[in-house]
């Protein structure tokens, strides 16, 4: 509903990554019901860099929804990338398995294709320790909603680093039977 009222970029963060894809499924299935929404709200899936690799090199699991990774594969500039790496060097081999050259083109590569990206989308899920590294920091005082999910969990520190953002809302949701914090 935040997204019908109060138009602007929305983060979703929560303590789990379980939590972030339950949120990002729920969100998704939500947008796709809703005639008004469908199609223009672009939802992307924010992972830690380690799980992203992690991910990949797995490919155990299909996602009812896009992740950042997913979208920086598709995107032109990925493609463009690597027609210009040597024969036989490929990111998704591993980032130590290019040449330095390579790697810092790939880095330059991937570094813009994400910002271009988290700017255009409208809601971004992730964890809170995702939500709060660097990779999102070119978006302070650009959310007009951050909301926190399963918040009994979350710690006061985790939640104060979100103020960064400078967020016109920021919304806990939570109830008394949640699980307390873990340290």
């Amino acid at each position: 509903m935040i997204l019908l009222r109060n138009p602007g970029k929305v983060l979703i963060a929560t303590p789990s990554n379980a939590a972030a894809d339950a949120a990002a499924t729920s969100l998704q299935t939500f947008v796709k019901l809703l005639p008004k929404l469908a199609g223009k709200i672009s939802i992307v899936r924010m992972y830690s860099v380690r799980t992203e690799l992690s991910m990949l090199a797995n490919r155990t699991k299909e996602l009812p929804f896009s992740t950042l990774h997913q979208k920086v594969r598709t995107h032109d500039n990925w493609e463009r990338l690597l027609r210009t790496l040597p024969d036989g060097e490929h990111p998704d081999t591993g980032r130590y398995d290019l040449s330095t050259e390579s790697r810092y083109l790939v880095d330059a590569v991937v570094q813009g294709v994400e910002k271009e990206i988290l700017q255009k989308c409208d809601v971004i899920v992730a964890t809170l320790a995702t939500a709060t590294d660097q990779r999102l920091e070119f978006l302070y005082g650009k959310f007009s909603t951050i909301l926190v999910d399963e918040t009994g969990q979350v710690l006061e520190y985790d939640l104060i680093k979100l103020l960064k953002f400078r967020p016109k809302r920021l919304v806990f949701v939570g109830d008394h039977q949640q699980l307390r914090p873990m340290v």
